[in-house]
């Protein structure tokens, strides 16, 4: 067995959240919206969801280190529907998703990889 083998990867025991229903998420779908530390720790913590490349940062920190709650207060359900199939997310995320909504998984695809 090698070292590569045996290590522990701290995304693999990280916990990541959904929320029950998509109704719950009535965020802003325009404009500059700040984001707590706890959830973006690299950068300007400021993003405007009218500039793709922001939106894209800002859902997918939201979805990767977001409580439930960063989640419903911070996501818009139909911005999400919009972006879901390109966002960058790591596929535990992406699964976490799919097991809770599964109506997602057709809008990513098949195999759960973002479309380009």
């Amino acid at each position: 067995m090698t070292t590569s083998d045996t290590r522990v990867r701290f995304r693999d025991l990280k916990p990541y959240f959904t929320v029950d229903s998509l109704e719950v998420l009535q965020g802003p779908a325009h404009g500059v919206v700040e984001l707590p530390v706890s959830v973006f720790w690299s950068g300007s913590p400021r993003f405007d969801l009218d500039v793709e490349g922001a939106r894209t940062e800002f859902y997918q920190s939201v979805l990767s280190n977001g409580s439930a709650e960063h989640i419903a207060r911070y996501l818009n359900r139909e911005l999400l529907l919009e972006v879901w199939p390109t966002l960058p997310l790591d596929q535990r995320v992406v699964e976490t998703w799919h097991a809770q909504h599964p109506h997602l998984a057709a809008l990513r695809g098949a195999d759960g990889r973002r479309r380009r």
